[in-house]
């Protein structure tokens, strides 16, 4: 009698594998953080030949914790062969975004198919859809981006092609959709005559500023702007700042009259530096308890108590060598100068500022002024962090206004390289993590990539700085007559529309007065 032949094994869920380690595929979606990517189930084509196995897949789904599903189409001319698993992730609510590997025999998805998906994605009501392709597939690229799809990350070795990397591009359906572009407007652009007129006409909705504004996807607040105030000694003081037009160092007294009319202006608030009138090789006068920084805050408060007082925490406008913390020789020390950053930010409290922005680059420095301010008291107070501020010749303005220049060297040991962005990414990551409130990037208007990346991956409240060089470089324009004061607005407007919740700027009452005017 034969032995019974052996139990078969169970089969692996049909046409569905796992993929574990996510390093292998190396993608970066920037909507979700790696915890909501514990896995991905990739479907394969050969799939589609058989029946689905759909309580296998939703198993393996519901035990992995799946959050992406990576579907392929074999058929490039036929109809959509995903109709089954988008159907479900509709109806389990389990699945939020699609990824597809649309890319069939070297050609792309077609632009029926492609429309085809995306109606049935709308449909499905998916937040999302993911694609991949071929990084030297223009073609199809051309075709996706027709239809609002954005570039958000590259994975290398695209499938069979080893050494070619293949784009990943995301599609918005929180957006409305984009038209596909008419045949007959292409057949015109190429000087064929055109058969019919435009069904889409976008003029409709700018012939007047009534409309414009009806239809405006970005607005931008006077409550929105916060104020750079540069504050020194003595009584009566406004000193012009002659490479920034507009601005001045002044008094106490003197920043008080500005403060007001920024807080009449339904500004969001001031943000404080200070001039000594000492400095020292520790800069000192950071945190003392009568600095100048100290003094302003108390006034501010005292007679506008409802204005928010922002302060800026470092030490370079404080020491007789310029840099941002304690030196050991020409090399600026981290973690002895934590504990000075940590001793200002407490004073600042102390004087009744609603707010503290450490702007020095320090490796920690968000952590130990949090502790800090707590162990003092001050747990409510916020911190809005410097998190990803570069080394940009972009400051030299404001280093004339706060007297900070470096006696030597530069500063590019401890503030970033403005050739990174992933960088910036982790900076902006660590201060979250130590406690920071609200994030910043400095500069903003050639930072606006760096703006909408942060935003995007960390979801936080993002600052910008529009830097005194932004500042100064359009203002020289426009008293040349080469450029119009709208320059200026729409400087401020494109980074809000980066992804800015908040905007540093020396124009900031100027915006303000221009909009209260209509």
């Amino acid at each position: 009698m034969k032995d019974p032949a052996p139990p078969e094994p169970a089969p692996a869920p049909i046409g569905s594998r796992l993929i574990q380690d996510r390093e292998r595929l190396a993608v970066r979606i920037r909507d979700a953080r790696p915890s909501d990517l514990p896995s991905v189930v990739e479907v394969e084509a050969a799939a589609y030949s058989v029946p689905w196995n759909y309580a296998s897949l939703r198993a393996l789904v519901r035990r992995e914790g799946v959050r992406f599903l990576v579907a392929q189409l074999p058929e490039p001319e036929g109809r959509f062969v995903g109709h089954g698993i988008l159907r479900w992730a509709a109806d389990e609510g389990e699945i939020v975004n699609l990824a597809v590997v649309p890319e069939v025999r070297g050609r792309g998805v077609g632009s029926d198919l492609l429309d085809h998906l995306l109606e049935f994605a709308r449909d499905s009501a998916l937040r999302s859809v993911f694609l991949e392709v071929r990084a030297s597939n223009d073609p199809a690229i051309a075709l996706y981006r027709s239809r609002g799809f954005r570039q958000v990350g590259v994975r290398e070795h695209y499938y069979d092609h080893p050494r070619e990397d293949a784009r990943i591009l995301r599609l918005d359906l929180s957006s409305p959709p984009l038209r596909p572009p008419e045949e007959s407007a292409l057949a015109s652009r190429a000087g064929a005559p055109m058969t019919e007129l435009p069904t889409y006409r976008g003029r409709r909705l700018r012939g007047s500023e009534r409309l414009r504004a009806l239809v405006r996807e970005t607005r931008l607040s006077p409550g929105q702007l916060l104020l750079p105030l540069f504050v020194e000694g003595g009584r009566g003081v406004r000193t012009l700042i002659p490479s920034m037009p507009g601005v001045a160092r002044t008094s106490v007294d003197e920043a008080v009259k500005d403060a007001r009319e920024a807080f009449e202006l339904g500004l969001g608030g001031v943000l404080l530096f200070g001039i000594p009138e000492n400095k020292d090789e520790q800069g000192t006068g950071a945190w003392k308890a009568d600095g100048i920084v100290q003094r302003a805050v108390r006034d501010l408060k005292g007679k506008l108590p409802d204005l928010l007082v922002v302060t800026d925490v470092c030490l370079c406008e404080y020491t007789t060598h310029g840099h941002c913390g304690v030196l050991d020789g020409e090399t600026v020390l981290n973690d002895p100068t934590l504990d000075l950053l940590a001793r200002t930010a407490v004073s600042h409290a102390e004087a009744g500022a609603d707010m503290v922005a450490p702007s020095d680059m320090m490796d920690g420095r968000v952590g130990a002024i949090r502790a800090a301010l707590d162990g003092a008291g001050f747990v409510e107070l916020p911190i809005l962090s410097y998190a990803a501020k570069y080394a940009s010749a972009f400051y030299g303005p404001f280093r004339d206004a706060a007297d900070s220049a470096p006696a030597f060297g530069d500063r590019r040991g401890y503030q970033m390289d403005p050739a990174n962005a992933d960088e910036a990414i982790r900076e902006v990551l660590a201060d979250l993590e130590e406690g920071a409130d609200i994030v910043m990037v400095k500069p903003a208007l050639a930072y606006l990539d760096v703006i909408r990346r942060v935003k995007e991956e960390t979801g936080a409240p993002v600052a910008a700085y529009h830097v005194s060089g932004e500042y100064a470089a359009i203002m020289a324009a426009i008293e040349r007559g080469w450029l119009d004061e709208r320059a200026m607005e729409e400087a401020l407007l494109s980074i809000r529309r980066a992804g800015a919740d908040i905007i540093v700027s020396y124009w900031a009452r100027e915006y303000a007065r221009r909009l209260g005017r209509g």
